[in-house]
């Protein structure tokens, strides 16, 4: 099972109605020209207007509970920063 979130406007959201129910009323909301899409969010409730050409991301995170395929940790799970040293220092 998954967890998704709703990115937009630099906010991540919080789906209220499974996923695929939220797909179609962004996509509705769009279609009509603009319309609100209610999301969760950890301060409450929020009221997105979601108009033609509103950039969103959907996003999938395993729950918890799944492990990271390959991986026994976290510290396994994501490369080290000395990975990412562009200057070669």
């Amino acid at each position: 099972m998954a967890r998704y979130f709703v990115d937009f406007g630099g906010r991540r959201l919080v789906p209220r109605e499974d996923i695929e129910t939220t797909k179609r009323l962004i996509v509705e909301a769009a279609q009509a020209g603009g319309d609100f899409v209610r999301f969760a969010s950890a301060s409450g409730d929020v009221d997105a207007l979601i108009m033609p050409g509103t950039r969103i991301l959907i996003e999938s995170m395993p729950d918890e509970e799944e492990p990271v395929a390959g991986a026994s940790t976290i510290e396994t799970a994501f490369p080290a920063v000395d990975d990412f040293d562009e200057f070669g220092i």
